[in-house]
């Protein structure tokens, strides 16, 4: 278990970049950030920012995080979506690869082959991991994590079974944050009137909010021991360090 940071930034990928949530003088603020480089100049003294994307690439085969989260979600098991491999990834940074040739290489690594939302957001991932390799400032401070792990964790570890693509979905989301976060939906709102549905979804703003409530907890990873990648990049996913009701002792 790790402590309670003291300034933390939850962050979600959108249309026009990535969406960030962070608390000031008491209140809920978010910003579009169009780069990972404009995210981090603005929040570099943050103690701890989540990131809704993969970091810790794999060269072959799946990760290991990917599969448990899975499986602590259960019902909702299908929002964790294999991570590319790298050399997908480096294809798409440099432009050799084709969604065909990147579904293929990937059905010749992993013997699964790409699905089109990984392919689609493999961009920010490259965006993400050259970062990091840069940065070496940052790699203490953004973490990999996943809403609907962290929604399930500040759930007692029930899944929303509900989905986020209409209103009841994001709404009893919402409510359990209103467990960790002072007028929740009074940010949310403010965000959505804010912002254009063409850069920001609501799904998107929800999520920046549950990295945000993650972000301020004690928080644990899966695996337990993470290894990392080629570029000494963690392969895990940041959860908040909630205990599982059901394993307590009677």
């Amino acid at each position: 278990m790790t402590a309670r940071p003291v300034t933390v930034v939850g962050v979600d990928g959108c249309a026009a970049g990535w969406l960030a949530a962070w608390e000031s003088a008491g209140s809920i603020e978010t910003a579009v950030y169009s780069t990972i480089d404009a995210l981090w100049d603005a929040h570099k003294d943050a103690d701890r920012m989540l990131i809704d994307i993969p970091i810790g690439l794999p060269e072959a085969g799946a990760r290991a995080c990917d599969r448990e989260a899975r499986s602590l979600l259960g019902v909702r098991g299908t929002s964790v979506f294999p991570t590319p491999i790298r050399p997908v990834i480096e294809g798409a940074r440099d432009g050799s690869l084709t969604y065909d040739d990147a579904n293929a290489l990937s059905r010749d690594r992993t013997g699964k082959g790409l699905q089109k939302q990984a392919w689609n957001i493999a961009p920010k991932i490259a965006a993400v991991d050259t970062f990091l390799v840069n940065t070496p400032d940052a790699r203490s401070v953004v973490a990999e994590s996943h809403p609907e792990l962290c929604f399930t964790a500040l759930n007692d570890w029930f899944p929303v079974a509900l989905s986020k693509a209409n209103d009841r979905g994001r709404n009893a989301r919402l409510y359990i944050l209103t467990g960790y976060i002072t007028n929740v939906r009074g940010a949310y709102r403010e965000t959505i009137e804010r912002t254009l549905r063409k850069d920001v979804s609501r799904d998107d703003v929800v999520d920046a909010l549950c990295l945000l409530a993650a972000a301020k907890q004690p928080i644990a990873t899966v695996p337990t021991e993470p290894p990392t990648d080629t570029r000494a990049l963690p392969m895990q996913i940041v959860h908040p360090d909630t205990a599982v009701p059901w394993d307590e002792p009677r």
